[in-house]
């Protein structure tokens, strides 16, 4: 007989299962760490003024919160409670709280079809769905709670913590249900125990090394296994775990934009997305594949100094991961050896273990293996069974993969594929007999195979399907009716009718010799490009999708079968032409039909055929000569103003000390003077400012000319002074308008330096943001371009964000952090903008507290400009 030794692996010392349950892993970090940071939402534009971080002392109490309301609505011990959120914080609160109150939770996707979620429900005898407002409306559950609803009233309950004694909980109770797709034609659920999950926490702990100082993206859904090693390992560690948005989670490879942003030391994800990844992610420490096959030119590709690639395998009934290997630029990529406490054998088809190099399937025991599927003992049985596949130990319950191995000469096991239908999808488990056997719903199908195309990289789910005798086949009416019963990633991208399915000698289906998709008719009719615009459209998009004919009222996801990835190659293939260079992934999320999209472009300015950079200005050479020798003389005059506040005082003690005062009386006197200059070179640089250039004019100005001098100089001397320091102060706008800018009353300025303020106009009531930027200056195509920028009264731009030149908020809008304003763009009164570019994101309701009164706001003005 032949085992995999765990043991031949440098681990550290077990015991890794012991008795707890999976949320005493948590509370014991809360305890200790209290103060450390838990979780951090990676997009805060996504919230709306929602507290976008809790430390594991914030979690712990949220969660006992979220557990004294379930409690009080009759959750206890052994109850299944649903849950369909979408991402943020919120969704770690109610897990946490329902474990904490003695049930198991049963994650959703947010994207799920109502159909599949109340199915979910009903099939894990929930006692209620938790979901949002938006969706409450939508299931047949007599028990849904609007969750964001009820915060209020969380937030003001009981936050002392359930234990044991409290709930009887014990480690053989269900932890979590997690629904894969099932050969049924509907989904079955796995479900696990906390002292199955509790060990592959600590187990795949000593394997991922993750200590405080860790940075984790939390990416993937609450429906996919691999989110739980995203979460239960990092909350052990005490790391901080960065939490996706709905926005980034979908944004393809640009995702790595966004983990480079955040610091993300720690990254699990699929090999298919890393595999489009360009973006350097210099802090990343480790990566963790998983959730399909990993290519071998991948670990070639990504392999560096300081930098681990784990290569981990597990079906969802061993708790998530069962098998790990390292990964090199030159070693072969194989699923390595079981993680500690992990047992793993390869039998054939009777069961009995197989000599090494020989394939067979692959089997998995130890204390990972699951107790089973909900409702469906006869599945359960069939692939949980009782072996004695170790005469040392006797029998024991392992789980049969349904995975076809081999074992190498040193113990590793590569794997070679499914010995089912079963298939991987984007990192999703997926059955193809649901997909068939839902498609088998339709009275015209005889029969229905689904099957994975593979081409350039992609994959394309394809359905087979032959018609009964004298029955025509509706491929529209099919799709349609999958989009209210199948998630997404589920739904075939092309029909194909045959006359006949090709088959075995055996009489089964030979899946190897279904043909290749063709050119064919599409789902519905065809609408062919109007503009040029959409027809440039039109080309990347068919390009992706052959041989899927596209219409341009076709959606991206729902009708054409597009997902994240294919969405980064239409975009990244847009990008190439003419006058759509500034194509972003969000703009296809916002409008995912080729007309819609083609709409927003023309709205903005985009036109077909456009040169892709406007042409640059000639500058002479001896104009930059001329203009490069004047700002040479003019540095030392720059240095002289900056080093004023700290060589005055300083000049100020030696006169003083040598002239008969005392070393303290010479201090008082330097010390003096250091408070006086910061206002008084402010004014000073006021003065400057209208000497050098009077009031800025807008227009546009040869580079390295005269204009271009003497605003480079002002530039230069206002950034010596101190304004900073000013922000968030009534002195603040006054510093500016002195400058020339127009600015309301009670406007608050916390935004970065404003270059040529005469262009700059703020209302009443307006707020800037720290870090936010007002674009009124820029150098493009060898001049130097001046414009206005208005934010209207009771207006807020939000931090980090930019106002472009020429561009209008209304009254009442708002930009939102880290949002980009496109020049001349302009956001209507009233409305919310997000992203970059910034597009409208809903309305935007103010609500400003009592004005205070002149008397003060001038006193406080001048207290704080003369301090």
């Amino acid at each position: 007989m032949y085992q995999i030794d765990p043991a031949a692996a440098p681990y550290p010392a077990p015991p890794y299962q012991r008795d707890e349950l999976l949320h005493e892993i948590f509370d014991a970090t809360a305890a200790r760490s209290p103060d450390s940071p838990a979780l951090h939402l990676a997009d805060p534009d996504a919230v709306s003024g929602r507290r976008t971080s809790l430390t594991y002392g914030e979690l712990a109490r949220r969660a006992a919160q979220v557990a004294h309301f379930l409690r009080g609505r009759g959750i206890a011990r052994g109850d299944r409670v649903v849950l369909c959120l979408p991402r943020g914080l919120d969704q770690f609160s109610a897990i946490l709280g329902v474990l904490q109150a003695g049930a198991a939770y049963v994650p959703a996707d947010w994207g799920f079809p109502a159909d599949r979620v109340d199915f979910i429900a009903d099939d894990a005898a929930a006692k209620l769905i938790l979901t949002t407002t938006e969706r409450v409306d939508d299931f047949v559950h007599d028990h849904v709670v609007p969750f964001d609803d009820r915060l209020g009233e969380i937030a003001s309950g009981e936050a002392w913590r359930f234990t044991r004694s409290s709930t009887d909980a014990t480690p053989d109770d269900l932890a979590y249900i997690i629904y894969t797709s099932g050969t049924t034609g509907r989904p079955k659920g796995v479900a696990i125990r906390h002292r199955n999950i509790a060990h592959l926490v600590r187990a795949e702990s000593a394997i991922l090394g993750l200590t405080a100082d860790d940075v984790v993206f939390q990416g993937f859904s609450l429906a996919f296994d691999m989110s739980i090693e995203e979460m239960w390992p990092a909350f052990r560690a005490g790391a901080e775990l960065v939490v996706s948005s709905e926005a980034i989670a979908r944004s393809g490879p640009d995702v790595a934009t966004a983990i480079a942003r955040e610091g993300v030391t720690v990254w699990h994800c699929v090999p298919s997305l890393l595999a489009v990844v360009d973006t350097p992610l210099p802090r990343v420490r480790l990566i963790n594949l998983g959730g399909e096959a990993c290519p071998p030119e991948l670990a070639r590709r990504w392999a560096r100094p300081g930098l681990r690639l784990l290569n981990t395998y597990g079906p969802t009934e061993t708790s998530v991961t069962a098998t790990w290997a390292e990964l090199s630029a030159t070693a072969p990529v194989t699923i390595g050896t079981p993680l500690p406490g992990y047992r793993a054998w390869v039998v054939d088809a009777d069961l009995v273990p197989v000599a090494p190099g020989t394939p067979g399937e692959l089997i998995i025991g130890g204390p990972g293996v699951g107790a089973g599927y909900v409702g469906l003992p006869d599945l359960t049985a069939a692939k949980f069974v009782t072996l004695t596949l170790d005469s040392d130990v006797g029998p024991e319950r392992v789980y049969r993969s349904g995975d076809l191995v081999s074992v190498g000469p040193d113990g590793t096991i590569a794997f070679a594929g499914r010995i089912d239908t079963q298939v991987k999808i984007r990192g999703y488990r997926v059955e193809l007999g649901e997909i068939e056997a839902a498609i088998g719903d339709d009275p015209a199908v005889a029969a229905a195979v689904c099957a994975l195309h593979a081409a350039d990289g992609i994959e394309t789910l394809v359905a087979y399907i032959v018609a009964r005798p004298a029955a025509t086949i509706d491929a529209a009416a099919i799709a349609t009716a999958l989009k209210n019963r199948l998630p997404s990633y589920m739904r075939p991208a092309l029909y194909e009718v045959l006359d006949r399915l090709p088959l075995l000698v055996s009489g089964k289906v030979d899946r190897k010799a279904l043909p290749a998709p063709a050119v064919r008719a599409a789902l519905s009719a065809i609408d062919a490009p109007a503009t040029a615009i959409e027809a440039e459209l039109h080309t990347a998009w068919s390009e992706v999708f052959a041989p899927l004919p596209v219409s341009v009222t076709a959606d991206f996801f729902d009708d054409l079968g597009g997902h994240s990835l294919r969405a980064a190659r239409a975009v990244s293939r847009a990008r190439q032409l003419p006058g759509l260079a500034d194509l972003s992934i969000n703009d296809l999320y916002a409008a995912p039909t080729i007309r819609a999209l083609a709409a927003r472009l023309a709205a903005r300015g985009a036109s077909a055929g456009a040169t892709m950079a406007a042409a640059f200005a000639p500058v002479p050479a001896l104009r930059f000569a001329l203009c490069a020798a004047a700002q040479t003389v003019a540095l030392p005059f720059v240095y002289a103003f900056a080093g004023l506040q700290w060589l005055l005082p300083y000049l100020a003690y030696v006169y003083w000390a040598s002239n008969g005062l005392s070393r303290a009386e010479a201090a008082a006197a330097a010390a003096g003077a250091f408070v006086a200059l910061p206002p008084l070179l402010l004014l000073a640089s006021v003065a400057f400012k209208w000497l050098v250039i009077g009031r800025t004019r807008p227009g546009e100005y040869p580079l390295w000319g005269t204009y271009y001098f003497r605003w480079w100089l002002v530039r230069r001397v206002l950034e010596t002074v101190a304004s900073q320091y000013l922000a968030g102060t009534p002195a603040y706008a006054t510093y500016y308008r002195l400058l020339g800018a127009t600015i309301g009353r009670d406007a608050l300025l916390l935004c970065d330096f404003i270059d040529a303020a005469d262009l700059a106009t703020i209302g009443d009531d307006a707020a800037l943001d720290a870090g936010s930027m007002l674009a009124t200056s820029a150098v493009e195509g060898g001049l130097l371009k001046l414009g206005r920028v208005a934010i209207g009264a009771r207006a807020t731009v939000g931090a980090m964000a930019v106002v472009g030149r020429g561009a209008t908020v209304g009254d009442g809008a708002m930009l939102d952090n880290l949002s980009a304003l496109p020049a001349g763009a302009a956001i209507p009164a009233g409305e919310r903008w997000a992203g970059s570019p910034a597009a409208r994101a809903g309305s935007h309701a103010v609500d400003l507290p009592p004005r205070a009164s002149p008397v003060r706001r001038h006193a406080t003005a001048f207290a704080l400009l003369v301090a």
